[in-house]
């Protein structure tokens, strides 16, 4: 029997689904935020469900050891609080499911990318010698001197990520910082030009995601939600979806319909 052709990751959120049905085959896809709301939650996420759906998948990051991301994994898996994964021992209670999750993930097709600090090229030779189906690279800025960062050193980047996914057919999840901003904006969601010099990398993507969480500013406001805004390269907006956050797992869930 032969393989099915692989057309792209499909996202396992309902509602982000209508914007983006899949992260395509042979595309690039931006994940970007300010520090510390989620996004590498969310991308574990991502990756996670891919690699349990039977897709490959290569997992890079530049500033979470392995370890912490296979935690982070198997916590959403088990339905479980990394916290409760730290506690020695597991509760009985959890511990018949961790064990469950730990075999299901030992089967499913996931690697980490050894530890990189230096050039793309570095995580492209990488990708080349293991080719999988989705390629995760956290984040851009880890790569990079992120205090001095370069219009045309990012740029070749995305043409380097662009080109690995349209002649190896792989779908690639990137993710990057924004711009700080002044005190007075602090807390609003962010557009196109908080990317600052890494729009030049979102130009070789097909898709750009924003993504804001209210209640890290204000923990009243919107709690345990999380807006993903849907863009192209040049920053017009798909839409905006919102989805429930379980950071505590890594997890995200769609919101019940209002």
């Amino acid at each position: 029997m032969s393989t099915p052709t692989f057309t792209g990751v499909d996202i396992p959120y309902a509602g982000l689904r209508e914007l983006v049905p899949t992260l395509k085959a042979g595309t690039v896809t931006l994940l970007a935020s300010w520090t510390s709301i989620g996004k590498t939650a969310l991308a574990v996420d991502l990756a996670r469900n891919a690699a349990l759906a039977g897709v490959p998948t290569l997992y890079f990051s530049g500033h979470e050891r392995q370890e912490a991301l296979a935690v982070r994994m198997l916590a959403a898996t088990a339905g479980v609080d990394n916290t409760v994964l730290e506690q020695r021992p597991v509760p009985d209670a959890e511990m018949e499911r961790v064990h469950a999750a730990k075999d299901r993930l030992a089967a499913a097709p996931l690697t980490f990318g050894s530890e990189v600090s230096g050039p793309v090229s570095r995580v492209v030779e990488q990708a080349k010698d293991t080719d999988p189906r989705l390629l995760v690279v956290d984040d851009v800025d880890s790569l990079t001197d992120p205090d001095h960062l370069q219009e045309a050193e990012l740029a070749k980047y995305g043409v380097m990520l662009s080109s690995l996914a349209r002649t190896r057919q792989m779908s690639i999840l990137v993710l990057s910082q924004l711009n700080r901003v002044p005190s007075q904006e602090y807390g609003r969601a962010p557009q196109i030009a908080d990317l600052g010099v890494r729009r030049s990398l979102a130009r070789a993507c097909q898709t750009v995601l924003l993504m804001h969480r209210p209640d890290f500013y204000d923990p009243d406001d919107r709690p345990l939600e999380a807006d993903i805004q849907v863009l192209t390269p040049a920053g017009a907006s798909r839409g905006t979806v919102a989805l429930g956050t379980l950071l505590a797992r890594s997890q995200f869930v769609d919101l019940p319909k209002k």
